[in-house]
């Protein structure tokens, strides 16, 4: 009887380390979830309409080598899944990446959010995005809405991209209110 009552207790031991490991993995690194500004979008609840571009041009003419000048967008192409934050809270994300034929650099997405295991308040959402990845960086800019969340706005996104073939990409969310995202290559 005492071994089954210990190994009982090893078994649900284990299945408690592994529910907080699954719980810290998808938090990410946001400690202060319980610190959301809830209920707004993947920007701000303001009613500025900016979509958060940083403004910055892109470099499509470098005079640096393909060698010097990093990864081509060929090491982004794929489904990433992962977690952002903005003033709505932590959400859930998914990023489809797809090269635009011909070029070595420019890339089209579709970026999808919702709902995240801590956050049910989110509202689903979806929209296309255009940019590139220049000088061992990848620039998203927000385009068209596929399905727009009711208060919610666009935004751009940005995260280094230092290999051949990343499997994470953590990077800014480009928007007032809004911090970082942290996807998973899939």
């Amino acid at each position: 009887m005492l071994l089954w009552v210990a190994a009982v207790a090893v078994a649900l031991a284990v299945i408690v380390v592994v529910a907080l490991g699954v719980v810290l993995l998808t938090r990410g690194d946001d400690a202060d979830d319980s610190a959301d500004d809830r209920p707004t979008a993947a920007s701000s609840q303001t009613s500025d309409d900016s979509s958060g571009t940083s403004g910055a041009p892109s470099d499509t003419e470098s005079s640096t080598t393909p060698a010097e000048a990093g990864p081509d967008n060929t090491a982004v192409v794929g489904e990433w899944y992962g977690r952002y934050r903005c003033t709505q809270g932590a959400s859930a994300g998914r990023l489809i990446i797809e090269a635009v034929p011909g070029s070595t650099t420019q890339v089209t997405a579709v970026f999808r959010f919702g709902e995240s295991i801590i956050n049910e308040d989110v509202e689903p959402g979806s929209y296309r995005m255009t940019g590139e990845v220049t000088d061992s960086q990848l620039n998203l800019r927000a385009g068209e809405w596929i399905e727009q969340a009711p208060g919610y706005t666009t935004v751009d996104l940005e995260a280094p991209v230092t290999t051949d073939a990343p499997t994470e990409l953590f990077g800014s969310v480009l928007s007032p209110g809004c911090q970082r995202f942290r996807f998973l290559r899939q």
